[in-house]
């Protein structure tokens, strides 16, 4: 096989043991070797993984499979990527982080490292990656994903509800017709594994308990309130926060009653979401006592 001839733009030395590249630079044996690589992290789709031929035996690879798309998830995967080029850099052994280019992908992850280990925010991290790596430009969804993690300080904040949203977008309505359910129990088991998390350093953060009008039992708290939707969703007149009735705290002035829920993990025990979608009655049953909330 012929040798590759490295290009200007295969490889960019970012801080010391860090360097950011495309996939010729990663199935470049010599290139590797000549930068004291000992390790590389994939961030391509499965189509474009590194094929077994072009792997060096004393390398060890990572791959995280993720496509260059503007609805792409990197937020959620950004804890762990940046807490492996945390230790591989801090044990002094050389990391290449590639995608296809070194332009977007593999670009967000490293953004997310340098603003969580400088405690930059976005625009100043992009500055110094560009100065490194001049054809660094995430797309403008992984853009917006990153000013979202600068925003939670450089952290997943489960009580951020930027992030519920985002998460209730990206995992729960991906592929919305098709398996929603499956989609929805895949998102309450993210969400719950990231509030346990959050409860050893930081309580949840709520102020308001929606409980039931029969058995006053909690249903849910405004830190599962979406906003307010004129279809679907859950009506005024079968809760109440507190002692009062939820109707006082909405304007006269608003027509809409309703109000939008994220999913909840009593509403999967439940199987109240079986007949989702379809299901436009806003009717859902209190997990104590089975009342319809309306």
């Amino acid at each position: 096989m012929a040798a590759i001839v490295p290009h200007c733009d295969d490889i960019s030395p970012i801080i010391p043991y860090l360097y950011l590249g495309n996939y010729r630079a990663a199935t470049n044996p010599t290139l590797l070797r000549n930068n004291g690589i000992r390790h590389v992290m994939s961030i391509l789709s499965e189509r474009e993984a590194i094929s077994p031929d072009f792997k060096v035996e004393t390398i060890q690879y990572k791959m995280v499979v993720k496509f260059d798309l503007p609805g792409e998830d990197m937020l959620l995967t950004l804890p762990e990527c940046i807490e492996h080029l945390t230790t591989i850099t801090k044990s002094q052994q050389g990391l290449l982080v590639h995608c296809m280019m070194g332009v977007s992908r593999s670009a967000t992850v490293v953004l997310g490292f340098l603003m969580k280990t400088n405690g930059w925010p976005f625009e100043k991290a992009l500055q110094v990656l560009i100065s490194c790596r001049s054809v660094v430009n995430p797309n403008f969804g992984f853009r917006a994903q990153l000013r979202l993690f600068d925003r939670m300080g450089f952290r997943l904040d489960i009580n951020n509800k930027e992030l519920r949203l985002y998460m209730l977008n990206a995992i729960a309505f991906r592929n919305y017709t098709e398996q929603f359910h499956q989609n929805v129990v895949e998102y309450l088991r993210r969400l719950e594994a990231l509030e346990r998390t959050e409860s050893a350093t930081n309580q949840l953060s709520y102020t308001t308990v929606f409980r039931c009008v029969r058995c006053s039992r909690p249903v849910f708290t405004d830190l599962n309130l979406l906003e307010p939707h004129q279809h679907g969703g859950i009506t005024t007149g079968g809760l109440m926060t507190g002692g009062s009735p939820m109707s006082a705290l909405v304007p006269e002035s608003n027509s809409c009653k309703y109000f939008l829920i994220e999913p909840i993990i009593w509403m999967i025990e439940r199987d109240v979401l079986t007949s989702f979608p379809g299901n436009s009655t806003g009717k859902i049953p209190c997990p104590h006592c089975n009342a319809l909330m309306e």
